[in-house]
C-alpha cells in the first residue's frame, strides 16, 4: 500500500508540476479554460458543483507549479442538454475564440458531446468530454475529441457476468429512458450482453422527469423477472427504483454511474436495497493527492464530494499532466500529447489514449451500496459463493 501511495504521489507531481520540473506557486497570466457544461435549467446545480470541484483541483494543480509555471483557471460556459439550440450557440461560440486551448467537459452530456463534436474537429479543438456517459453512437471520433468515464460497453462484460452467476439470473427488467440519447445507446449494449447470456429481456420504459411508474412496475411484477438493470439519468433512475421497491420488486438492481451519483442515493429515500454498478473513484483510497483533495472539497464546501464532483477534479489534474507534456501551449501540441498520453494516473487507476476517443483503463472499480447505503467497492472474494 505504501508503495502506490509513493506512486500516486509522484503522478500528482507529474500532473501538476510545470514542464522544467519545478514545483514553485504558478505565476503570471492564467490559462483560462471554459468548462462547458450545463448551468442553467433543470440541472443547473449540476454545472456549479462541477465546476467547484475542478476550481478546488486548480489550486492543487497551481500550488505545484501550473501549466509550464502558468496558473489554470476555470470558467462557465452555459450548454444545457435540455436546450440543445442554446446549447450549440455555446458550442460554436467557444469554439470560435481563439484564445481556447481547451474544452473542459465539451458539453457535458452525450447528446452535447457528439453535437458538439463536428464543431470542435472543424476548429481543430481538443474537446475533454469527462463527464459523458453514454455510449458513443458516431462511428468513430475525430482526431480532437477525448472521454475519460469509464463506459457500459467495457465495463458492464466485467460486472454482468458476476451478477448473473451470483444471483442465478434467467430473466431482466429494462427500465430506460426513451427520449434522452445516452441512455437509450446504453440500453442497446445491456440487451445485447444479456442475450448473450440467453436471459429474457423485459422492456419498460418512461421519459425524462417522468414521474409515475406505477404501470412499469406492475408490468416487471408480473413477467417475475430476476433482476432490474436500468439506463437513466441519476434522478430518474432514482424515481424508477423507490417506486419499484414500494411496489415489491425487491430483485437485486444494476445499473451504470447513474447508480453512483449522489443525487441517485438522496432521491432514493433508503430504497436502494442490492445494487451494483461500475464507480468513478474510491473515497477510502489511501493515495495522498485523493485524500488531499477530498479535506480540500469538504472544508470549502462542508460536504463529501459526490463522484462525478470526484471526477471533474480528476479531469483537471489531467488536463494539467497533459498541458505540461506539450511542447508548446498550442491546439496541435496539446492534441498531440493528449493522443500519446500513457499510464495516467487517476482517482481510478492509470488510463491512457492511444489516439482521441475512450480512456483505455486498467481496470474497473466495481461497486455496491452497503446496509448503511454506502457505495463500497466490491471484493472479488464476495463473487465466490451463490446467493
Amino acid at each position: 500500500m505504501k508503495f502506490r501511495w509513493l506512486i500516486a504521489a509522484a503522478a500528482l507531481s507529474l500532473a501538476v508540476g510545470s514542464a522544467d520540473g519545478a514545483f514553485a506557486q504558478a505565476k503570471g497570466e492564467p490559462i483560462r479554460l471554459p468548462h462547458l457544461t450545463t448551468f442553467s435549467g433543470a440541472a443547473a446545480s449540476w454545472g456549479e458543483t462541477m465546476l467547484k470541484a475542478a476550481q478546488i483541483a486548480a489550486q492543487m494543480v497551481n500550488e505545484k507549479g501550473g501549466v509550464h509555471g502558468r496558473p489554470i483557471e476555470f470558467y462557465p460556459e452555459d450548454a444545457p442538454y435540455d436546450n440543445m439550440p442554446n446549447a450549440m450557440t455555446t458550442v460554436k461560440k467557444v469554439a470560435r475564440d481563439p484564445n481556447t486551448l481547451i474544452v473542459f467537459d465539451c458539453g457535458g452530456a452525450t447528446t452535447v458531446v457528439a453535437a458538439a463534436h463536428d464543431v470542435m474537429g472543424e476548429a481543430k479543438l481538443p474537446c475533454f468530454g469527462f463527464s459523458s456517459a453514454g455510449h458513443w453512437r458516431k462511428p468513430a471520433f475525430n482526431e480532437w475529441t477525448f472521454r475519460l468515464l469509464p463506459q457500459v460497453a467495457t465495463a458492464m462484460p466485467v460486472l454482468l457476468p458476476k451478477v448473473v452467476k451470483k444471483h442465478n439470473i434467467k430473466s431482466v427488467g429494462m427500465a430506460f429512458t426513451n427520449n434522452d440519447e445516452a441512455p437509450v445507446a446504453n440500453a442497446k449494449v445491456y440487451r445485447d450482453l444479456a442475450k448473450q447470456f440467453n436471459l429474457k429481456i423485459v422492456d419498460v420504459s418512461g421519459q425524462l422527469k417522468e414521474a409515475e411508474y406505477r404501470a412499469q412496475v406492475t408490468k416487471l411484477k408480473g413477467e417475475n423477472v430476476d433482476l432490474l438493470i436500468t439506463s437513466m439519468q441519476p434522478e430518474d433512475a432514482a424515481q424508477f427504483m423507490r417506486q419499484a421497491r414500494e411496489g415489491g420488486l425487491n430483485q437485486p438492481l444494476v445499473g451504470g454511474i447513474e447508480l453512483t451519483d449522489k443525487h441517485f442515493k438522496e432521491l432514493n429515500k433508503g430504497k436502494i436495497g442490492t445494487a451494483y454498478t461500475y464507480g468513478i473513484y474510491d473515497s477510502t483510497d489511501p493515495a495522498p493527492y485523493l485524500q488531499d483533495y477530498l479535506a480540500r472539497f469538504k472544508k470549502e464546501t462542508g460536504k463529501e464530494p459526490g463522484p462525478f464532483e470526484a471526477i471533474a477534479a480528476d479531469a483537471a489534474f489531467i488536463v494539467a499532466h497533459v498541458m505540461n507534456q506539450a511542447k508548446k501551449l498550442d491546439r496541435e501540441s496539446i492534441r498531440q500529447a493528449w493522443s500519446a498520453a500513457s499510464g495516467v494516473q487517476t482517482f481510478t487507476g492509470k488510463v491512457s489514449w492511444k489516439g482521441s476517443g475512450e480512456a483505455l483503463r486498467e481496470g474497473v472499480l466495481i461497486q455496491m451500496y452497503d446496509k448503511g447505503e454506502n457505495l463500497v467497492r466490491v471484493p472479488e472474494s464476495y463473487w465466490g459463493a451463490g446467493s
